[in-house]
């Protein structure tokens, strides 16, 4: 079996390593994304969706190129090594004296891939033989879009191939344009040109083709060919490094965790003409628009800075929900079409959502926007609410056996409501808000009554109809304490039950004594449990759990599974270790609508120091550094002062602002340019 030695380059992060030559490595903008093999062999990926039609080239809702390779006498070559920038490829061939060099990247703000070939003869006599580039062009839409099957209508012209989807389901027009000495003709996998035939010692060949993509006319596509031909040749990677907010870590291994999370939300980001910029949920088999992958993603994303995408996502689950009485759905196809309508837990996390937007944003046009839907979406649980029944349905376990009735489901319901007094409160709505948290008091109380199994120290996974409770020790044993249903002294008792018998070394379970496969969803709530706890260490060694998957097959990348597994690459992976730094770690609460920071953090002693440059909270941007024993905010940016919020039995010995003395407190106003320092009485 081949391998291929991979590079990842990010900032100052490098990681290396042998893998077989099929690993997939995963290039993308906004636009269009390309999933190929480190090799540079045409490897099928996908098994569910579209099985073996998953990878490729994709310009939603079309896959231009299922991929391509380097034939030398009718064989692919396969690279040696490959070299992984954010912005581009770099994969290196030898044959014989020859020495390939190829070098891939999709053009910015254009649907477009680019790729140049070099090849250099190092040795002394003249190589012949025949380098060809071959193509597998198969354009298909997307999956469930309408249209799946082959639609490319082809006609080679020299050095150009012109291209159109024969489906009206499907609009694309492409050009694919070969620029050097040869010409394209047909090949059995699509089309093939030569780059080299007889290379003179020392000789240096330059090669390049382009493929352009238009979903509105071959005129359009033209364009964009001319436009992008005055970047040949490609220039070399610009930084690696993230952009937003950054941490830093005295633990070297989380400040690396940070930058990997940033950097894999922000190849994650889809701007398609058919449904506004939102989050791919997971390559290669999820690209689509989910509900419950985007709202358990929002926070992450906001912590990182991205609020502008994870704005435009909840609008657009928004728009489709309001279509379906104010049902937030599970499921929309890269086209825009619902395939699946939302399970039961999915619109009261939509409305968790919501609320994280508006506390780290201070959007209240948004707010007033937004909270009808969200009070007429769970109206669908209006039964639950008033205490009438329990919510009915698939929970985020899909599995069959279970009762009818689902924990998750109680769970996420309860934190929905808890965000429905919050916005009604941002917006000035105090009998509303008042109304929303009584319903969410009696829900808690008739929960414990309904829920507890004693002897077990847990609360059931599932009820049946006649009440009678069932546990088959799934993950979303978890979620009662994660959003606070679970009363105060319960918390902790299922909390060190879960720590006992739910949890592997990588990570929490899917479901104990079945299914011992750790994803990162359930381990990366669990962190965030285990810093509400104050177990800061505990949260702390699972965020690296979470981190240390970018470390197996493709590199840089978080998994959907911890170590590896099922999708290569996981929004809610690096979003959820994203949130785990900001709000857990650093215990980062934002009130942006008050101009309010609440800050509880969770650092270990043993853990040093954390800083976090450039976090953006509404109009503000702030900088925090925290330790177990002192706290820092400086306020870089903002329309007023800064109100920090701190637990009073923190601030035990000094607070002071820079330059002047500040009284002992909970809170303080830091204005524009100020630095608040507070030093805590003992260890957090």
């Amino acid at each position: 079996m081949h391998t291929t030695l991979q590079h990842f380059y990010l900032g100052d992060i490098h990681l290396e390593a042998e893998r077989i030559a099929t690993t997939p490595y995963f290039l993308s903008h906004a636009q269009a994304y390309m999933v190929a093999s480190i090799g540079g062999v045409i490897t099928p990926y996908g098994a569910e969706h579209l099985p073996g039609r998953m990878g490729g080239v994709w310009m939603h809702p079309l896959r231009v190129l299922h991929g391509w390779e380097l034939h030398v006498a009718g064989e692919p070559l396969v690279a040696h090594t490959c070299h992984v920038h954010s912005q581009q490829v770099v994969q290196q061939y030898t044959l014989d004296t020859l020495v390939m060099t190829v070098t891939t990247h999709l053009v910015p703000n254009h649907t477009a891939v680019q790729v140049q070939i070099t090849v250099t003869n190092t040795g002394v006599a003249t190589w012949q033989g025949e380098v060809a580039a071959v193509l597998a062009l198969d354009w298909h839409g997307c999956w469930y879009g309408g249209a799946s099957d082959s639609c490319l209508h082809a006609d080679i012209h020299g050095q150009e191939v012109w291209m159109q989807s024969a489906q009206p389901a499907q609009h694309g027009w492409g050009v694919l344009h070969w620029q050097g000495s040869g010409v394209w003709r047909p090949h059995p996998l699509g089309v093939c040109a030569t780059i080299a035939t007889t290379v003179a010692p020392h000789q240096v060949l330059e090669q390049t083709w382009s493929l352009v993509v238009s979903h509105s006319s071959m005129a359009h596509a033209r364009q964009q060919l001319a436009h992008i031909g005055a970047t040949f040749p490609l220039t070399p990677p610009q930084s690696d490094s993230v952009s937003g907010p950054q941490i830093i870590c005295a633990d070297a291994e989380l400040g690396r965790a940070w930058q990997l999370a940033v950097h894999n939300l922000q190849i994650l980001v889809a701007d398609y003409p058919d449904i506004p910029p939102y989050m791919l949920a997971g390559i290669p088999e999820y690209p689509q628009l989910f509900g419950c992958d985007t709202t358990y993603s929002i926070p992450g994303m906001l912590a990182a800075g991205m609020a502008s995408t994870a704005k435009s996502a909840l609008l657009a689950l928004g728009h489709y929900a309001q279509r379906a009485c104010g049902r937030v759905p599970h499921e929309v196809t890269t086209n825009g079409r619902v395939f699946h309508p939302g399970n039961a837990q999915e619109t009261p996390q939509y409305v968790v959502a919501c609320w994280d937007y508006v506390a780290w944003s201070g959007d209240l046009s948004f707010a007033e926007h937004i909270y009808p839907l969200c009070v007429e979406g769970m109206s669908h649980q209006h039964g639950v609410v008033v205490g009438q029944q329990w919510p009915y349905g698939d929970g985020m376990v899909e599995r069959h056996g279970m009762g009818p009735f689902k924990l998750d489901s109680v769970a996420y319901i309860y934190d929905a409501l808890g965000a429905l007094a919050q916005l009604a409160d941002a917006l000035n709505r105090p009998d509303e808000e008042r109304h929303w948290r009584d319903c969410a008091r009696a829900l808690q109380e008739r929960f414990e009554v309904a829920w507890w199994l004693p002897d077990e120290g847990l609360y059931a996974d599932s009820l049946q109809r006649d009440g009678a409770r069932q546990l088959d020790g799934h993950w979303t044993a978890v979620t009662p304490v994660y959003t606070g249903l679970a009363s105060p002294d319960r918390q902790r008792i299922v909390y060190d039950r879960l720590q006992r018998d739910f949890v592997n070394q990588w990570g929490l379970v899917h479901t104990r004594q079945h299914e011992e496969l750790v994803w990162t969803l359930p381990t990366g709530l669990l962190a965030l449990t285990a810093f509400q706890q104050k177990d800061g260490a505990y949260g702390i060694t699972l965020l690296k759990h979470i981190a240390t998957t970018a470390d197996h097959g493709s590199l840089g990348l978080l998994k959907e599974l911890i170590p590896e597994g099922l999708c290569f690459v996981q929004l809610w992976s690096a979003a959820l270790l994203a949130q785990g730094m900001v709000a857990g770690l650093c215990g980062v609460r934002p009130l942006a609508h008050r101009h309010t920071l609440q800050l509880s953090p969770t650092v270990p002693a043993a853990q040093g120091w954390i800083t976090v440059q450039g976090l953006v909270m509404g109009a503000h941007l702030i900088d925090i550094d925290v330790s177990a024993q002192a706290l820092r905010v400086h306020h870089q940016r903002g329309p007023q002062e800064l109100c920090v919020q701190l637990p009073y039995v923190l601030a035990q010995v000094v607070a002071s602002h820079t330059g002047s003395d500040c009284a002992l407190g909970s809170a303080w106003q830091v204005a524009v340019g100020q630095t608040l320092a507070v030093q805590f009485g003992a260890a957090v």
